[in-house]
This record gives structure tokens, sequence and C-alpha cells, in this order.
């Protein structure tokens, strides 16, 4: 089945359906990112189309929607899009390992984990700075730019 499922994936029409697909649902993300009819039905699509084991032709990458909805993320802060990231990491997590994505997708999955990190400690610092320090953090460069952040959600409050 999953043989079938890679052969339909790559047939041209098939790829050139997914592409606009995906403009498409940028298309509305972007224009629509705090309307929260449109990002309710965006949720449901990606739900639905990142579940199946097995791909489908009106399901998109993970990876791309994971970029896609921290954009919106941005545009728009809200749990909505916040749990739509947490979800695709989540499906990502479980169809590939570290080991098993090139660097570049490493750095494309850590930027939305950064810009959703951003969002919820700009719009609810205290709450995450009391929960962050409530964990150590080790000494790495990545860690002392956290501390600050932490810092500043506190002094802003």
């Amino acid at each position: 089945m999953r043989d079938s499922a890679t052969r339909l994936l790559s047939d041209p029409r098939i790829v050139d359906m997914r592409s606009r697909l995906a403009l498409a649902i940028e298309g509305a993300a972007r224009a629509w990112a705090a309307d929260m009819e449109v990002v309710g039905a965006l949720s449901e699509y990606i739900r639905a189309s990142t579940s199946d084991a097995v791909p489908s032709p009106l399901g998109l990458d993970s990876l791309a929607l994971l970029g896609l909805a921290s954009s919106a993320l941005q545009l728009a802060p809200n749990s909505v899009w916040l749990a739509i990231e947490g979800q695709l990491l989540a499906r990502l997590a479980r169809s590939r390992t570290d080991a098993e994505m090139r660097e570049d997708e490493l750095v494309e999955v850590a930027r939305p984990v950064e810009v959703a990190l951003n969002v919820v400690l700009s719009t609810h610092g205290d709450i995450a700075g009391a929960f962050l320090l409530s964990f150590p953090l080790s000494c790495s460069s990545s860690s002392s730019a956290l501390e600050a952040r932490v810092v500043t959600a506190r002094a802003c409050r």
C-alpha cells in the first residue's frame, strides 16, 4: 500500500496539485491568520492530512506546514496556531528521527520552535518564565539567551 501511495505521489499531476494546494493554504493562512473560523478550518485540514501513516495526495509535508504555522503564529499569536505547531512537531517526531533528517531540515524545525517560544514568552512571559525557571538550564549559549528572555519577561510583569 505504501509503495502504491509513493508512486501516486510522484505522479507529475499530483505533484502539481499538491504544490498549488500548498500555495492556496499558505495564502489563506497569511491573509486570515487572525480569523478564527479560517484558522479552525486550516487546523482541521492539517490534522486530517497529517494523521495517516500512508501519505495522502491531499496531504502536505509536515515540515512545510510547520513553517507556515510558524509564520501565522507570528502574525496572529493564538493557541490554535501554537497547537498546530505542536501537532506538526509530534508528527515529525513520529515519522523521522533527528538522525534521519538532513541538517537543513533540522534548522527548519528549530526555527518554528524558537518562534513559538518567543511568542509564548512575549504574550505570557510571567507564566512561561515561572515555568522555565522551575527547570535547571545548561550552560550553553542558547540557554543564556533563554535565561535573558525569562528575566526580561519577569521584569515586564
